[in-house]
C-alpha cells in the first residue's frame, strides 16, 4: 500500500455536514404519495475535501449526485475516468460500482446528495460523464447551492413529516433546475445575463440595507427602470426564490441574529426587522425556522 493511501477517508472534514436519514424517515417517503417519485436518502457538504477518496466495490441502490463547487477531482465507472473541476456535477446511477476522489493538490469542496424514487431514473439517467454549470448566466451554480442549502436546513430541523416532504419537494425543484441547465445550456442572451446579475446583486444589497424597513419589491424594480414581473423573473433565475421570499429569509436570518445575541422582546424584534404585526412576524418565523422565536431563543440558550 502506497503511503498516501493510508490517508485516503470518506468523511470528517473540517467543516463538514451530512444527513444520513434514519429508516423511519425513509418508509415515509418511500410510502406518501407526496414524495415517493423522488426524495433524499443522505446529503453532505464537504468543504476542502483533502485525501477524500470513496470506492464502492458493492454498488448502492441510490442514484449519487455530486456538484464540485471549488477545486478539482475525479471518478471512475464502467471502466472509464473523468476529471471534474469547478462547476462540474455528475450523478452516478445505482448498480453500478465506482469510484471518486478529491485532487492531490487542489482538494474539491462539494455538496452531495443520494436520492431514490418511482422517477429517480428521469434525473439519473442526464449523463455518466461530469456536465459543467459554470459560466452560465444568471449565476446558475450559486442558484443550485442555495437550493441545496434549503434541503440541509429543512433536514437540519428534525426528521418530522413537514421536513421530510418538503425536503423532497425542493430536491424535485433542484433537480430539475440542473436538469433544465444540462438541456439548455444558454438560456438568456450574454448581455440579459451581465444585467440580470448586475441588477439581482444589487437588489439584494438594497434588501440587506433595509432589513428593517417595509420595502416594496416595485419600488426596488422601479429603481432599475423595470416591471415588477420582469425584474421578479431575473431575480427567480439567479436565486431560485422569488424577491419576496428572498427578502422575507433575510428578515428572519437578521431576526435570529437578534433573538442569539440580545436580549430584545420578541415584539421588539419583529419592528427592528420591518414587520408591524408579531403573530405575522410569529407565523412567518415558525414557517422558516420550524419554530416559534420563543421556541428558537429558548433551543439556542438551553
Amino acid at each position: 500500500m502506497l503511503a498516501t493511501d493510508k490517508l485516503r477517508i470518506k468523511d470528517g472534514f473540517k467543516g463538514e455536514r451530512a444527513f444520513i436519514l434514519p429508516p423511519a424517515a425513509l418508509t415515509l417517503l418511500k410510502e406518501s404519495p407526496y414524495s415517493s417519485q423522488l426524495y433524499v436518502t443522505d446529503i453532505g457538504y464537504y468543504p476542502e475535501a483533502r485525501n477524500h477518496h470513496r470506492r464502492r466495490d458493492t454498488p448502492v441502490d441510490q442514484h449519487v449526485f455530486i456538484l464540485c463547487i471549488d477545486g478539482r477531482g475525479w471518478y471512475e465507472i464502467d471502466g472509464h475516468r473523468y476529471n471534474v473541476c469547478a462547476g462540474d456535477y455528475f450523478i452516478l446511477p445505482p448498480g453500478k460500482p465506482h469510484v471518486y476522489a478529491a485532487d492531490n493538490d487542489a482538494p474539491w469542496t462539494v455538496c452531495w446528495v443520494h436520492f431514490k424514487g418511482e422517477s429517480a431514473h428521469l434525473f439519473g439517467s442526464l449523463s455518466e460523464a461530469p456536465v459543467s454549470l459554470s459560466g452560465r448566466s444568471f449565476d446558475h451554480v450559486g442558484g443550485c447551492v442555495r437550493l441545496f442549502e434549503e434541503i440541509m436546513a429543512v433536514l437540519e430541523k428534525g426528521y418530522v413529516e413537514e421536513n421530510l416532504l418538503y425536503s423532497s419537494a425542493v430536491l424535485h425543484h433542484f433537480l430539475s433546475r440542473v436538469r433544465l441547465l444540462s438541456l439548455s445550456p444558454v438560456l438568456t442572451s450574454e448581455t440579459d445575463a451581465e444585467c440580470g446579475n448586475d441588477v439581482v446583486a444589487h437588489s439584494i444589497r438594497i434588501m440587506n440595507d433595509n432589513v428593517g424597513n417595509t420595502l416594496r419589491i416595485a419600488d426596488i424594480a422601479r429603481q432599475f427602470g423595470y416591471a415588477p414581473a420582469y425584474f421578479s423573473t431575473l431575480f427567480f433565475r439567479a436565486t431560485g426564490m422569488s424577491p419576496v421570499a428572498y427578502q422575507i429569509q433575510l428578515k428572519v436570518k437578521h431576526a435570529c441574529r437578534l433573538l442569539d445575541f440580545t436580549t430584545l422582546r420578541v415584539n421588539q424584534i419583529c419592528h427592528m426587522v420591518g414587520m408591524s404585526d408579531p403573530y405575522y412576524f410569529t407565523r412567518v418565523f415558525t414557517r422558516i425556522m420550524g419554530v416559534s422565536p420563543r421556541a428558537y431563543r429558548k433551543d439556542k440558550k438551553g
